[in-house]
This record gives structure tokens, sequence and C-alpha cells, in this order.
């Protein structure tokens, strides 16, 4: 690729993952193709397993989705609209064609809204997950009050 001025290039309209196009590295000009560099973008997936103002209560599959591509899990996160008010946890299973995906579940601590303040973090034993893999979250446990409400759970990966 001859040497052209930013401005004098034209915008581009559309690209597919088969497109390459160049950067410079350390002067050097590398060219890489967009599917490449969508593989290195972080993804965050959202999911709401319940509405915000009803208590949660335990069972499989309070929500049941598609995977819209195949994607490396490299953390999983849950928060609550409102905490649960007494003792316990609440404890989330993410699954992936019906088994766990996780060694160690989602938990959010009484009185907390978020798991990433949980005394045991949530480990991943299962990071590859396919595409239009059926996935589904169980809530296992809620706090002794069983009185929180508003439950999402993240999925943060990068497409495989």
């Amino acid at each position: 690729m001859a040497d052209t001025k930013i401005t004098d290039l034209t915008n581009v309209t559309s690209l597919n993952e088969a497109d390459e196009f160049y950067v410079v590295q350390s002067s050097t000009s590398k060219a890489a193709l967009v599917s490449d560099v969508l593989d290195l973008v972080p993804v965050y997936l959202a999911v709401a397993c319940s509405d915000e103002s009803t208590a949660l209560t335990t069972g499989t599959s309070k929500v049941t989705f598609r995977m819209p591509f195949a994607m490396t899990l490299t953390d999983v996160r849950a928060s609550l609209t409102a905490a649960g008010s007494t003792s316990g946890l609440t404890t989330v299973d993410i699954n992936e064609s019906g088994t766990t995906v996780l060694s160690t579940k989602l938990s959010i601590d009484y009185g907390e809204t978020t798991s990433t303040t949980a005394a045991t973090a949530a480990v991943i034993s299962d990071s590859a997950l396919a595409d239009d893999a059926e996935i589904t979250i169980d809530i296992d446990a809620v706090t002794g009050g069983a009185d929180e409400t508003g439950l999402k759970v993240y999925l943060i990966g990068t497409r495989a």
C-alpha cells in the first residue's frame, strides 16, 4: 500500500470479515483481517433473568437463549436491583446445553447487589461457548429473606 494522506482516503461504508485493512505498528505496515480484529475485541452479553420488582425464586432455566456466536468466556458477573436483606447468598448457575460452565457458581452476598464483591468468586470451568449453543440460567439459592429482585447475568469474553 502506497503512502496516502489520511484526508485523501475514502470512507468505508461496510466491512465484511474477509476484508483486509492496514495498520502501522512500530513503523511497520501490517495487514489485518476484520475477523482477526473482532476476535480481540471484548464482548459483553447482559441477560435479564427476572423483572425489576418481583422477589426471586429458585429454579432451573429461569432464562433460556442461544449464543449468537462462538465465545471464549473470560468472566461472569451477576447483579441485583435490590439486595437480599437477611443471611445467605443469591447463587446463580450458567449452563451450556444443560451442563454448567462454572465449577464455583456465581454468588451475591446478602446486603450486596453485585457478584464482584462476593466473598467467593465464580470460577469458569468451561470457557468455550459454541455458536448457537443453548444457554440457561438457574437460580440455585436466594437469601433467607427471599426478597432480592432484578437479577441480571453478564457473560464477558471474546469471539472465538
